[in-house]
């Protein structure tokens, strides 16, 4: 008898730990994906400045006979940037949570956005895997009981 329960537990613990093993390894691979989609958008980025600028140079070259993309259809476009190539890549919290969490609890911190804005207050506690604050006196709501 004590054998099959030894088993038993065992048996748990090895389907415990390979549940914790394929959580962590699809945190990787989201990572990853992330990392690839970064360095895709900055590629991308970087080949669409240089084409830019090598279209300025050959406008610059042209001098008088260059085409005028600031009247009819172009007059939109001219000078500007795709908006999807300036947008960031979104990245999962564990790649920049050590970047944006210089806190420890019982510091004292000014609120930069939302209602309470400029408000000082000292830190309470601290979730830094969901990324969450929270901060004596601060964003409170009030509950109205019917």
């Amino acid at each position: 008898m004590q054998r099959l329960i030894s088993r038993q537990a065992a048996a748990k613990r090895n389907v415990a730990r390979r549940a914790a093993r394929k959580a962590a390894n699809l945190e990787i691979e989201k990572e990853l994906q992330a990392r690839q989609q970064l360095k895709a958008k900055t590629s991308m980025q970087a080949l669409y400045f240089k084409n830019e600028r090598e279209r300025r140079r050959q406008v610059y070259e042209a001098g008088n006979l260059a085409p005028r993309y600031d009247v009819g259809e172009d007059v939109v476009k001219y000078a500007t940037v795709d908006p999807y190539v300036m947008q960031g890549v979104a990245r999962s919290w564990r790649q920049y949570k050590k970047d944006t969490f210089p806190f420890a609890e019982g510091d004292r911190v000014v609120i930069t956005k939302g209602q309470d804005r400029g408000k000082i207050g000292r830190i309470l506690t601290l979730d830094e895997e969901a990324g969450h604050v929270k901060i004596s006196g601060l964003n409170q709501v009030g509950h109205h009981h019917q």
